[in-house]
């Protein structure tokens, strides 16, 4: 990991800003909302405030470095699991763009491609070597890249890496110990603030995702109605639990509305898989440190539901893991 030192990771999804360093052995981790002038639909409006923004909240938090990892959000940057003929460095980067071809709008040049090699599971260094090759393959827009290395130069730092946040939870699901639990069909469940993102993995690898239109806004909103407040305000007393809000009867049946889009999620999921045997359930962001939602969300579900701060407890020295984990992941090897 000491190649990754020096290093702040950048996470910017769902409206909060997430960062971290490595310390010592551990991380030192952070995070804040991003004011909605600078970032809406996880999409960065303002470039010079967010640098301004990013800048003085690493100044005053005591991060300081001159070198940046960013996590890319599933809404950005396209993933998929390709399996192609055996052949060199070279030819693969020649023929990556090609596996996208029918998932790309517009021209294959405006995009960066790069991948990641899996082993075939019958593949050791004693067997004879496959006629294929199983990828782990991203594209994502060359624009976005450039937006994003002109912003870090303004906030006086060079993004040095730029990763998928499907392969930071690959990257965390390695700090499983134990083989059968790091082999098991598993779901990281992000709760975030207009949306819920579904992403499954088995055995360490990725194997798809998917959206669910609803999330912590849905809750927020129900409190401003129920208070007679702001959106603003509402979040406020979401997250200090002012009140006792977060219990209010119209707010529980808001946990259950996102339970039931959750279910139908699963059911569309194992429809779409008959083979499927998901049990297992990370939840993580925001949504995960409301303890109502996730006390019905283990009830409701049906599966062995944990969240983030519960499943890598090490990791968890701050009690923010749920919503940190996404910047600490990108800095693990």
């Amino acid at each position: 990991m000491a190649k990754n030192d020096g290093i702040v990771a950048v996470y910017a999804l769902h409206g909060r800003l997430a960062l971290a360093m490595k310390q010592g052995k551990g991380f030192k981790t952070m995070w804040v909302d991003i004011p909605d002038n600078i970032i809406k639909d996880d999409v960065i409006v303002a470039k010079n405030l967010f640098a301004t923004f990013m800048k003085g909240t690493m100044r005053e938090n005591g991060f300081k470095s001159k070198k940046a990892a960013y996590v890319l959000g599933s809404d950005i940057v396209l993933m998929r699991n390709v399996n192609i003929p055996r052949m060199t460095e070279e030819q693969v980067r020649v023929n990556l763009p090609f596996e996208f071809r029918d998932f790309i709008k517009g021209e294959l040049k405006g995009y960066i491609f790069d991948y990641a090699y899996r082993p075939q599971q019958n593949e050791t260094s004693d067997s004879e070597v496959p006629d294929t090759m199983n990828l782990l393959a991203a594209a994502v827009p060359t624009d976005h890249y450039e937006e994003l290395t002109e912003i870090f130069q303004v906030a006086g730092m060079k993004l040095v890496k730029a990763v998928p946040e499907i392969c930071v939870l690959e990257s965390l699901l390695k700090l499983y110990e134990d083989e059968e639990e790091f082999n098991k069909e598993r779901c990281f469940l992000d709760i975030g603030n207009k949306r819920i993102r579904m992403q499954v993995f088995k055995k360490g690898c990725f194997k798809l995702s998917h959206v669910i239109d609803i999330g912590e806004k849905h809750i927020v909103r129900t409190i401003a109605d129920e208070m007679s407040v702001d959106m603003s305000l509402a979040r406020t007393y979401l997250r200090t639990n002012y009140q006792d809000c977060t219990k209010l009867p119209r707010v529980m049946e808001s946990y259950n509305d996102i339970a039931n889009e959750v279910i139908k999620g699963f059911n569309f999921y194992e429809m779409s898989d008959m083979s499927s045997r998901l049990n297992d359930v990370v939840l993580y962001g925001s949504g995960a440190m409301i303890e109502p939602l996730v006390e019905i969300l283990e009830e409701r579900i049906g599966m062995n539901v944990v969240t983030m701060n519960d499943t890598f407890p090490s990791y968890n020295t701050t009690g923010d893991l749920n919503i940190t984990a996404g910047a600490m992941g990108a800095l693990l090897d």
